[in-house]
């Protein structure tokens, strides 16, 4: 099977997908990753297609308030935990 992974954020968010591609390669399927370019050197051994801008620039643009970088913050903590379990239970089901 072609599967097509995205991951964008920081390395918590990146780093589960890319555990999850390698599992995918690993049983045999054809992976590529799709990640932001600052995620690029987390996804060795991978097939990469690199899109859109860094996670951390996208977050320091003059655009980005204070308050929007808090709840992208907390977004990413709360998908961090609730990801990790599911990729776990998709890991499992293969």
């Amino acid at each position: 099977m072609r599967v097509l992974i995205g991951g964008f954020g920081t390395r918590g968010d990146v780093q589960p997908m890319v555990v999850l591609a390698k599992t995918l390669m690993a049983r045999g399927h054809q992976v590529t990753t799709a990640v932001s370019p600052n995620s690029m050197p987390l996804t060795d051994g991978l097939e990469v297609l690199p899109v859109g801008m860094s996670c951390s620039r996208a977050l320091c643009a003059p655009c980005a308030s204070e308050s929007m970088r808090a709840r992208a913050r907390t977004i990413g903590a709360s998908m961090k935990r609730d990801g990790a379990v599911r990729i776990a239970e998709l890991i499992e089901s293969l």
